[in-house]
């Protein structure tokens, strides 16, 4: 989602201003807790990596996923995975990449109860119908890790090597 106090446009600019006058040796975007809203968003992002071949060099671009990439998430790491050919690490998607999206709420008119229904499949993966996307890297976070504060998987993105 966009965030209403400051636009992700503005932020990725400020982003690439940085990334432009200095010498950036690996970009990771972490996509584990992006559970969906609006797809353009993140454009100005993946567009800005696609056109600094330095920042998105295969083995010099890393998208971290998971069990909680969902819906726009999984959109954005498949287009990252595609398009910009990041390494992926971490855990499976929580969706199917060939999947229903574009919700909608519907309020039943008696009861007042909200609903929501998919109005579009989301044929993600062209040869297949995987029940995840799959990482390139799997590393799976223990609950160790998590409460001593550890956090594999961006350890792996910063440690990885071709």
């Amino acid at each position: 989602m966009e965030d209403p106090s400051r636009a992700f446009a503005d932020f990725a600019k400020e982003l690439f201003t940085f990334a432009d006058a200095h010498t950036i040796q690996r970009t990771i975007v972490d996509l584990r807790f992006n559970q969906g809203g609006n797809s353009n968003v993140i454009k100005p992002l993946e567009s800005g990596l696609k056109s600094r071949k330095a920042l998105s060099a295969q083995g010099h671009l890393f998208a971290l996923i998971g069990p909680s990439t969902f819906s726009s998430g999984l959109l954005a790491a498949t287009d990252f995975d595609n398009d910009l050919h990041a390494v992926l690490i971490g855990e499976p998607s929580g969706e199917k990449p060939n999947s229903y999206g574009e919700i909608r709420i519907l309020t039943l008119p008696n009861s007042q109860i909200r609903t929501t229904y998919c109005t579009k499949f989301f044929r993600l993966m062209k040869n297949g119908d995987p029940a995840a996307l799959e990482p390139k890297v799997l590393m799976k976070p223990s609950i160790a890790d998590f409460l001593s504060g550890r956090d594999p998987v961006m350890d792996a993105a910063l440690r990885y090597t071709r």
